[in-house]
């Protein structure tokens, strides 16, 4: 029987994840037997595994004010969700000429038993890339989502000139993010597709949101 992937489960809230199987050997990732049989089936070795949608999210800010001076920041957060690393896995059950990154340089091939991940194995040899939980990772973060700041001279300063006002403002976003995910963004890669269904559980290593600076100056004239 070949791998599987994703399965939905009837019953269950969508994005719910089940382990698949298959016959491992020295160096690959070990599927435990669950039902004791004494063989690794789809039927009696799959389990729920957790679920895409976290339990909890969200933000939060605050913004200050104190005479001529502003300064807002914005943070958002999620907690309880689980994502599939698609990026981190495919490179253990089907590596190529293609470039891989340095996760491989820790793997059984390269380190023996002591190694963090399993064999390398060469594109349709192997499944260590089948859908297991370790390839799953608790997706929680904190981000800076934004942050603002502006100063206001006072404008006394410019009662006797054509300029009434200067205001000077620094806007930044996605300053810094705070999580134990693994991969490039822990919140990225919501599918709006056909598979939008399963799409927010996995991680295509999509480039995160850039964090980006901009400085104004802004003048009144009357």
């Amino acid at each position: 029987m070949g791998p599987q992937t994703l399965r939905s489960t009837t019953g269950r809230p969508a994005n719910f994840y089940r382990a698949s199987s298959f016959t491992e050997g020295a160096g690959d990732i070990y599927i435990v037997d669950l039902d004791g049989d004494g063989k690794i089936t789809a039927d009696g070795d799959r389990k729920i595994l957790g679920s895409a949608n976290p339990k909890v999210f969200g933000g939060f800010g605050s913004t200050l004010i104190w005479k001529g001076l502003m300064f807002n920041m914005t943070f958002t957060y999620s907690l309880g969700g689980k994502r599939f690393w698609d990026g981190e896995a495919s490179k253990f059950g089907g590596v190529n000429v293609y470039n891989a990154p340095n996760l491989v340089l820790d793997s059984w091939t390269m380190k023996g038993p002591g190694a963090t991940y399993p064999i390398i194995t060469h594109y349709g040899v192997g499944q260590n890339s089948v859908f297991t939980n370790r390839w799953l990772h608790d997706a929680s973060y904190m981000r800076l989502s934004a942050l603002n700041l502006s100063y206001r001279l006072p404008q006394k300063w410019f009662s006797k000139y054509l300029i009434k006002g200067i205001e000077a403002t620094f806007q930044a976003t996605n300053l810094f993010t705070i999580t134990k995910y693994p991969g490039m963004d822990p919140q990225g890669n919501f599918s709006t597709s056909g598979s939008a269904l399963y799409g927010t559980g996995t991680d295509y290593s999509t480039y995160p949101a850039a964090k980006t600076f901009n400085f104004g100056l802004k003048l009144t004239i009357d």
